[in-house]
């Protein structure tokens, strides 16, 4: 016979539903937004920089994207977004009209043309 304590089986329900309760509330508030950028052949542009910029609070990120051409804006909270995309040699991207919602994962590909950064192309949602 073992001299090992044994919980009632009352006690092993209340924390599983303790536990049970307290994982079931964790939620997802932010999204990730994921962007490539290429140029019109589908090169990528590495050392691009990106700035998303939330529309109600005007809170700001900046970017820039790795060899593959890819930026990662994670953690972002809700809501509408204006993103900037420039790098030398290209005209600047603008675009309007990015909504974010919880627990989203945006990928999406961004072609820069040739030209000078301060020809800017915009695009509106």
């Amino acid at each position: 016979m073992s001299n090992s304590p044994k919980l009632p089986l009352a006690s092993l329900v209340f924390m599983f539903a303790v536990c049970s309760a307290a994982t079931g509330r964790a939620q997802i508030t932010t999204a990730t937004f994921y962007g490539t950028v290429t140029d019109l052949t589908g090169a990528v542009i590495p050392g691009a920089t990106a700035t998303l910029t939330h529309v109600d609070t005007g809170a700001s990120g900046v970017k820039t994207t790795n060899a593959t051409g890819v930026f990662v804006f994670d953690f972002m909270r809700v809501g509408a977004y204006t993103l900037r995309i420039e790098a030398p040699g290209f005209k600047a991207y603008e675009g309007a009209g990015i909504e974010l919602t919880a627990g989203q994962q945006v990928r999406q590909t961004f072609v820069l043309e040739v030209g000078a950064m301060s020809d800017t192309v915009t695009v509106a949602a």
